[in-house]
């Protein structure tokens, strides 16, 4: 079943009071949130992450879809992530990096992109364009790869436009908001039914 990447922007005091809460990420998934300056986003990463990233197209490569995901997080291959700046950024889509081992989102860990490594990130997002996202855009690749979102070789065009553009725009616009106020992001995953 396909999985959709969501983000939440907190200060660290926020964070280690959704920690100390039973409800944990919860908080932020059923909206009983009483925090100030919070925001959650929802993005379908895998397929952005897929058009950045060589490890990840690596990755999809070696896993076709439909891809297991403890496959996945089993990959080691550090060498690979460091290798290529770009493949950093799956720290940033995917939440490959750091977790909190007190909070959880029922199947998944959830990670933690700490206040200087937002404004890192941030930096880095904000250099990606609708021409950088079309250098790997391959729609019959994508059909093969993806797991995700379905038809991008019938609809690679409308998919790119309706949901690559948009989800793009909106991390961009959620790191900065959070680099800007000094936040810190926490990544986690839920399952939900295919896209399109």
């Amino acid at each position: 079943m396909p999985v959709v990447t969501m983000f939440g922007m907190l200060s660290a005091q926020e964070h280690e009071r959704m920690r100390e809460s039973e409800a944990g990420v919860d908080q932020f998934i059923d909206g009983t949130l009483s925090f100030e300056n919070t925001a959650n986003l929802s993005v379908i990463v895998s397929d952005i992450a897929w058009l950045l990233s060589p490890l990840k197209r690596y990755e999809a490569d070696l896993f076709p879809a439909p891809i297991d995901a403890a496959k996945i997080a089993a990959l080691d291959r550090p060498e690979l992530l460091m290798s290529h700046p770009s493949n950093e950024l799956l720290i940033a889509l995917e939440g490959r990096g750091r977790t909190d081992d007190k909070l959880d989102s029922r199947e998944w860990p959830v990670s933690v992109i700490l206040e200087p490594e937002v404004k890192k990130f941030t930096s880095i997002l904000s250099a990606i364009d609708e021409s950088i996202l079309r250098k790997e855009l391959d729609f019959e690749k994508l059909d093969t790869a993806s797991e995700q979102i379905n038809h991008w070789a019938d609809h690679g065009e409308d998919i790119f436009q309706r949901f690559i553009l948009p989800g793009v725009a909106g991390l961009q616009s959620l790191y900065a908001t959070a680099s800007k106020q000094n936040q810190r992001i926490l990544i986690w995953c839920e399952y939900q039914s295919a896209i399109a």
